[in-house]
């Protein structure tokens, strides 16, 4: 059973690695993590792209999008996922 673990990016630079890396201890490896970046002042979408280039053993799908609030960035990654189950991961 696959997840989608949904991770909706704003003004997270400082906690987005920490939470990656969380995800990434897990010991159940059928997911995804789906980022969307919602428009963030922040350097966040930087990081995660070299996050995502150093930690490739996981399948990633990374997002930007305009500004569109927490509800709409969780809307356009549950879009964007193909797992049966979606986890809710707030950064």
């Amino acid at each position: 059973m696959r997840f989608s673990v949904i991770i909706p990016l704003y003004n997270g630079a400082q906690f987005i690695e920490k939470t990656l890396d969380s995800v990434l201890a897990q010991t159940y490896k059928d997911y995804e993590i789906v980022l969307v970046n919602d428009e963030s002042p922040d350097n966040v979408g930087e990081i995660v792209k070299k996050y995502i280039a150093a930690h490739p053993e996981a399948k990633y799908v990374y997002i930007e999008q305009k500004i569109n609030g927490l509800g709409g960035a969780r809307n356009t990654a549950i879009s964007h996922s193909s797992g049966e189950i979606i986890a809710l991961l707030d950064n």
